[in-house]
């Protein structure tokens, strides 16, 4: 059908093998594969056209379309060139429904947090995932490794696509993580700190704090949303309405809020 070319053109456009074409938005597409499916090759046929694969909607990175599926939803972007010069992004949506993980240590999770994780567990989206013997582990810390991965998942974007970002942080970082932490820091959602040497490093084993926490959510937020504004530019122009709000629940530990975390905080 021409809508699934372009809403632009009826003889130009691109076409993904399998995909559905949002009828009310013809440059977002839908490819189902099976449920659990840990990689795809999308088949991308262009007509007419020229086009760029990237990983995430800010066009930070190129993408390929060998994808790989770390959970239920993944992304692509395809900026398309037409005949006319005109260009178009394309979003590209691969679904693979995550089925419900049976935790060994259920029985260890809090009630007060079970609603929770239990509703993220069947929604198929696989963005907890427990450890490598199947236990949630919900007694422990998260790292900046873990708190990484799932800042990626969160986002719908496939981690192996940044394995060419070069990282400046002096410590190693673990192998499973790597991708995770090339993603997040090129696309500003988390970054380093300097060690008492006044070396760069990224510390993805230390527990991730309750303002290093504060920030991601609000990076992700507006990483999200593709705000305009920086946070601070946004705090700035929102400043009476944010304070009020914050300063409504009185913490009583406000003055322990470290500088560079109070603007994130209140948000």
């Amino acid at each position: 059908a021409p809508v699934a070319l372009t809403i632009k053109k009826s003889d130009e456009g691109i076409v993904i093998s399998g995909e559905v074409v949002d009828q009310n938005d013809a440059t977002l597409r839908t490819v189902r594969v099976a449920d659990n499916e840990k990689s795809a090759k999308l088949n991308i046929e262009a007509k007419n056209v020229t086009y760029k694969l990237y990983a995430d909607k800010k066009l930070t990175t190129e993408a390929t379309a060998d994808v790989q599926l770390d959970q239920g939803t993944t992304f692509l972007y395809a900026k398309v060139r037409y005949s006319d010069g005109e260009t178009e992004l394309v979003t590209i949506k691969i679904v693979s429904a995550r089925t419900s993980i049976s935790y060994k240590d259920s029985a260890k999770i809090p009630n007060w947090a079970k609603t929770y994780i239990d509703k993220l567990n069947a929604s198929g989206t696989g963005i907890l995932q427990g450890d490598s013997e199947g236990n949630f582990n919900a007694a422990n810390s998260m790292t900046r490794y873990e708190v990484a991965a799932i800042a990626v998942r969160l986002l719908g974007i496939d981690a192996t696509q940044y394995a060419g970002v070069k990282l400046e942080y002096t410590d190693t970082i673990a192998k499973w993580a790597e991708n995770y932490v090339k993603a997040v820091t090129k696309l500003g959602i988390m970054g380093g700190s300097n060690n008492s040497e006044g070396q760069l490093v990224f510390d993805g084993k230390s527990s991730t704090t309750r303002s290093q926490l504060a920030k991601i959510i609000v990076e992700l937020s507006f990483f999200d949303n593709e705000m305009s504004q920086s946070v601070n530019d946004y705090y700035t122009a929102n400043k009476d309405a944010v304070d009020s709000y914050y300063n409504s629940f009185d913490f009583a530990d406000e003055a322990s809020v470290q500088n560079w975390a109070k603007t994130y905080v209140k948000l």
